[in-house]
């Protein structure tokens, strides 16, 4: 299993027993990535989008995944839906929170805590 994230409290939290894929860029590329690999053989665990926060108001995305053998379409057109999903939502400026850091931190939290259930699932 590789873990794909952009969340640091997700590389934190399983550095030391997951294999993951660290990336410092937004959720739309963290996408991208995960396509890449997609077509590399492996196949989705987990849905793109997890939770219910839109893609334009998080910017933090942990996506799990495995190397299989063979291309597997339905991954691969679960993360071009995703993927031209995120292209319709606009992105929203972080400055208008009333607490732009700690808004943040929520949505690593968040992130994190969809990370943790993912797993519990997949094991």
């Amino acid at each position: 299993m590789l873990c794909i994230t952009n969340n640091k409290l997700v590389l934190d939290e399983y550095k030391n027993t997951l294999n993951i894929e660290y990336y410092d860029i937004p959720l739309k590329d963290i996408l991208i990535k995960t396509r890449d690999k997609i077509h590399e053989h492996y196949k989705l665990l987990t849905h793109p989008l997890s939770g219910s926060i839109k893609p334009g108001e998080t910017p933090y995305k942990t996506i799990f995944i495995e190397k299989g053998n063979k291309l597997d379409m339905d991954s691969v057109i679960l993360i071009e839906n995703c993927i031209n999903m995120c292209n319709n939502f606009e992105i929203i400026d972080k400055s208008k929170y009333l607490n732009p850091e700690k808004s943040i931190q929520d949505f690593e939290i968040i992130d994190l805590s969809l990370a943790k259930s993912a797993l519990s699932s997949i094991h």
